[in-house]
Order: structure tokens, then C-alpha cells, then sequence
């Protein structure tokens, strides 16, 4: 979060955030802007399928995730716990994001 972005995390001045998007809206409102809606989809299943999703360690993905966006403006611990929790490695299996 921006709003974090200057403070050390372990002198953030809150515990959590939570974050809620609000995906109903009305069809008026849903048609106004379905052609820039459509062309941010696209940009992001075009970016999504070009996304590296095998890594040799976990430090190598850790190290790929921390330079790029959006990653690199995440808390290293939310980084870490993509990392542990939704990837496999070489060294157990072949490396594919679940």
C-alpha cells in the first residue's frame, strides 16, 4: 500500500487492512465502460500468459518477484507467503504455479 510504502513494517500504525471491492453495479453503469473494461482484461490475460511460473528455489522466485510489478511494492513477507504457499520448486516437482 502506498500509504505504507515510507515505514519500516514492523513500525506500520496498523495491524491489517481489509480491502473490499465492489463488484455490483448496475447494467447501465457495467455497459458505460465495457470497452475500457475489456481492454484492461485483455492487457492482463495477455500479461498473466506471459508470466514465468518455473523457478530453480525459492530465492530465485523471491528475487524475480521483488523487482517487478506489482510485487515490487508488496511487504517482503506477503512476497515470501506467495511464494511458499502457491508454488512448487524443482528441487520437489516441476515447478507450476497451482
Amino acid at each position: 500500500m502506498l500509504t505504507t510504502k515510507g515505514i519500516p513494517s514492523n513500525e506500520l500504525p496498523y495491524r491489517a487492512i481489509i480491502l473490499i471491492e465492489p463488484t455490483i453495479v448496475t447494467r447501465e453503469v457495467f455497459n458505460s465502460h465495457l470497452e475500457d473494461r475489456m481492454t484492461a482484461i485483455n492487457f492482463s490475460v495477455a500479461t498473466t500468459s506471459m508470466r514465468r511460473n518455473i523457478w530453480k528455489s525459492r530465492t530465485e522466485a523471491f528475487e524475480y518477484f521483488t523487482k517487478r510489478v506489482p510485487w515490487v511494492d508488496w511487504d517482503c513477507r506477503a512476497v515470501r507467503i506467495l511464494i511458499v504457499s502457491n508454488m512448487f520448486f524443482t528441487s520437489i516437482h516441476i515447478l507450476k504455479q497451482q
